[in-house]
């Protein structure tokens, strides 16, 4: 429970941060927009939760790491849609939009995988190798 919620902290501040900045920008490059700050901060409250949540799954060692996997993704992929509600269309004008934004979320997951998987493995090969010396 204490790392859930030091990793909670931290990606709650990370993304309070990025919606104060993205705020900032929409409010500075058109005048007329009312950004209510309490939609603001339950969707960074919403977001870090998600995120928090998906990371902790993704690094069980529970389960099955497949499913593992599988299910953190389908965790954060409701975060465009929050998004959509805090920044009132603005940044989603297009519907489509979302689908593209999920896709690219879907890449930059099979890229931290591989990362994984190939830090794992390296990882396997020299605890092997030290197994291996270790016995003889």
């Amino acid at each position: 429970m204490k790392m859930f919620l030091t990793r909670y902290a931290i990606l709650f501040t990370v993304t309070s941060f990025v919606s104060f900045f993205l705020a900032v920008l929409l409010i500075r490059y058109q005048d007329l927009i009312t950004l209510r700050p309490g939609e603001l901060f339950f969707g960074a409250t919403v977001i870090a939760l998600l995120l928090t949540i998906s990371l902790t799954i993704f690094r069980a060692r529970w389960g099955n790491g497949v499913w593992n996997v599988i299910v953190a993704y389908l965790i954060i992929t409701p975060i465009p849609f929050v998004i959509r509600i805090m920044y009132i269309n603005l940044f989603f004008r297009v519907f489509r939009f979302i689908y593209v934004v999920i896709g690219l979320t879907i890449v930059v997951y099979m890229i931290v995988l591989y990362v994984i998987h190939r830090h794992n493995k390296k990882t396997e090969k020299e605890l092997s190798a030290l197994l291996k010396e270790k016995t003889k």
